[in-house]
């Protein structure tokens, strides 16, 4: 029977769905304050994606083509940002710089979706293949737990309270197939969670029971 360790992707789903933005306007900075922020701001998105293309590319449980494609749309852009930081520091008059300033800001905001969506197909290719695997667990359990119903029947309330975690495992695989037809990134992220919790529950009630056979 396996099981799965829960997964370790969650972190780069929340730190992508939105990039940071300038704090003030910028009429309001003289050019010293305008060209930090700016390049603050530029280095903190650059800095989030690389962490997004470091936990994409370390998770076995996505596969490599989905991988590839993610990471090399996140690289574009990644690219695109390192670029204006060049044309930031090369500015020599407030006017180039609040320019330029505005052209970053729209590129982001006209990029944030595809990130997202980037990210999302990614975390759609997990939840799918922690579903399939959800779905063999269950049937290895079904099939355990007939055979120990026979041979372990002083093991009853134990057995049934594994039922009861198996049949909220089933609900639980339920709406993540649900959710992965919808693209639901928040119900994949959430379930993926539950069947990573209870799997694991149900597998050590079940070595449980079978030391008390």
């Amino acid at each position: 029977m396996k099981i799965y360790k829960k997964a370790s992707l969650m972190a780069v789903f929340s730190i992508l769905l939105v990039l940071s933005m300038f704090p003030a306007s910028s009429a309001e900075m003289n050019y010293d304050r305008l060209k930090t922020n700016t390049l603050a701001m530029l280095d903190n998105s650059i800095n989030r994606i690389e962490n997004a293309k470091n936990t994409i590319s370390n998770n076995p449980k996505i596969d490599e083509a989905t991988k590839t494609n993610t990471i090399a749309n996140l690289t574009a852009m990644q690219e695109k940002l390192e670029n204006y930081k060049t044309e930031v520091e090369a500015t020599t008059t407030i006017v180039d710089l609040r320019n330029l300033n505005t052209e970053i800001i729209k590129y982001l905001v006209d990029n944030r979706d595809i990130i997202r969506n980037n990210v999302r197909m990614a975390l759609i290719n997990l939840g799918q293949k922690v579903a399939d695997k959800a779905d063999d667990f269950i049937n290895d359990v079904e099939k355990l737990l007939k055979v120990m119903k026979v041979s372990c029947n002083e093991q009853t309330s134990q057995i049934t309270e594994v039922e009861a975690q198996l049949n909220e495992l089933q609900t639980s695989l339920t709406s993540l197939e649900t959710a992965i037809t919808e693209k639901d990134s928040a119900t994949i992220k959430s379930q993926v969670r539950k069947i990573s919790q209870l799997s694991k529950s149900i597998y050590e009630d079940m070595k449980s029971i079978e030391q008390a056979c």
